[in-house]
Order: structure tokens, then sequence, then C-alpha cells
């Protein structure tokens, strides 16, 4: 299962320029891409992208799967599986 969920914040950041301190607004773009665990145990495992930066939460599998389907599809965070220019970082947030 795949779920992305994606929106758009107007972020209103003070900004100094040269002559002027002045209110501008930003668009700060957050998408959430879900790989599993939505109503089923195990293969917990979301990317959270914030203006291109992405963030994975957990990277769980899936117990009563023996095959490939036992992982999160992987694919759909980088085609190329370098993933170390695909992700930012990776939290855990639980082990077991």
């Amino acid at each position: 299962m795949k779920l992305v969920v994606e929106m758009v914040v107007l972020n209103k950041m003070q900004r100094s320029c040269d002559h002027c301190l002045s209110c501008v607004e930003e668009e700060l773009t957050i998408s959430c891409l879900v790989f599993g665990a939505g109503q089923e145990v195990g293969k917990s495992c979301v990317v959270l992208s914030i203006n291109g930066r992405r963030i994975m939460f957990d990277c769980g599998m899936h117990m009563g799967h023996l095959d490939h389907s036992r992982y999160p599809d992987f694919s759909l965070i980088s085609k190329s599986d370098n993933f170390d220019s695909a992700l930012t970082c990776i939290i855990i947030t639980h082990l077991y």
C-alpha cells in the first residue's frame, strides 16, 4: 500500500535586506509517503519530505510474508538504490 499526502503551507518569515526589514511569504511544501502499517502489523515505514529534505521514519517488515513483499517498496524512494543521496536521515521510533 502506498499513500501520498501533499500540502503547501505559506510560511511568513522576516527577511532583512540592505534597505529594510520586510515580511516575505514563502511556500513550504510537505509530502508524506506511507508504505505500510495501515490496518496491518509490521512494515511501518513513512517518508516525510519537506522542501527537498527527506526523512524516513522506521523501516519495518511484515511478519506474515516471506518474499520481497515483506519489505517496503524502496524503489519509490530511489530508482537507483542510492539511499545516501535520496534520504536526509532515518529516524527509528521503536525497535520491535
